[in-house]
This record gives C-alpha cells, structure tokens and sequence, in this order.
C-alpha cells in the first residue's frame, strides 16, 4: 500500500479493507443460517443443536 498511497497508514488501510469484510460476513452468515435452515448437521456427528423429537 506504502507504494500506492505513499502517506498511507494503518488506517487507511483499515478503511479501504473494511467494506469488504463487511460483505464477507454477511455473506458468510448467510451461508450458515441457510445451512441450518436445511437440517443439515454442521460436521461428522455435530449437529449445531439436538432437535427433540
């Protein structure tokens, strides 16, 4: 970034990253609740909660 914007620092950094962090989790989140709305177990036997049955 030192090359790009000479007088950047940390937190012009943080500002250009931030955006796109922010989509990843949502995105992300996303993924997971649509995951568990399916029913589907999260790994080999374990399943996110115990459904009574």
């Amino acid at each position: 970034m030192q090359k790009d914007i000479p007088k950047g620092g940390i937190g012009t950094l943080i500002a250009l990253m931030l955006p796109y962090a922010l989509v990843i989790a949502v995105v992300w989140t996303g993924l997971l609740v649509l995951w568990m709305s399916t029913g589907m177990d999260l790994g080999p036997q374990g399943p996110l909660w115990h459904s009574q049955q």
